[in-house]
């Protein structure tokens, strides 16, 4: 009887660890790059043409771009961006980036070896998503990640309170 309790406690311990871990993990390969760029910008065409390049080095890689001189809703981004990055900017300034917690103003040769580095840094750690800090920022806001997260623990306490009421239910047909 202990040792069937024990096969089915341990059956749910790993299923339960079979459908969630993978997703966390799936999550924290992907690094996201925000850009905010402008048209006509000659920096902002050079940075949009080196991300190509870093893409197929890094097929991880997502780069979330937004045109900031003719659309009023990414402008709006760009400066929530801004702000939760504590980046003191009063007029547009691009090209803007952004990778985990690090923000760059401008592009050039050095700014793309820093951004490649920190994509490799973001590849072998856990970076958060540029968006998070952004979401975080904001007050009462909860993001995708943290509902998740509280989908699944709630997920994961329903099962164990299911073990548990089965464990009191055998114990007590057994007596």
């Amino acid at each position: 009887m202990k040792q069937k309790l024990f096969i089915l406690i341990f059956s749910l311990i790993v299923f339960t660890g079979l459908v969630f871990v993978p997703r966390v993990l799936a999550q924290n390969k992907t690094v996201e790059l925000y850009f905010f760029q402008g048209a006509g910008c000659p920096h902002c065409a050079q940075a949009e043409a080196d991300f190509g390049e870093l893409v197929k080095q890094y097929p991880q890689l997502q780069i979330k771009s937004f045109e900031v001189y003719y659309n009023n809703d990414n402008r709006q981004l760009y400066f929530a961006f801004a702000q939760a990055y504590n980046l003191n900017l009063s007029q547009l300034v691009v090209p803007l980036i952004f990778v985990g917690n690090k923000s760059w103003i401008g592009y050039d040769a050095n700014i793309k070896n820093e951004i490649k580095n920190e994509i490799l840094r973001c590849s072998n750690q856990i970076c958060p998503s540029p968006q998070n800090k952004v979401l975080a920022n904001q007050p009462n806001s909860l993001n995708n990640s943290t509902k998740q997260a509280i989908l699944g623990w709630a997920i994961i306490i329903f099962i164990l309170a299911i073990v548990f009421f089965i464990v009191i239910k055998l114990i007590k047909k057994k007596k």
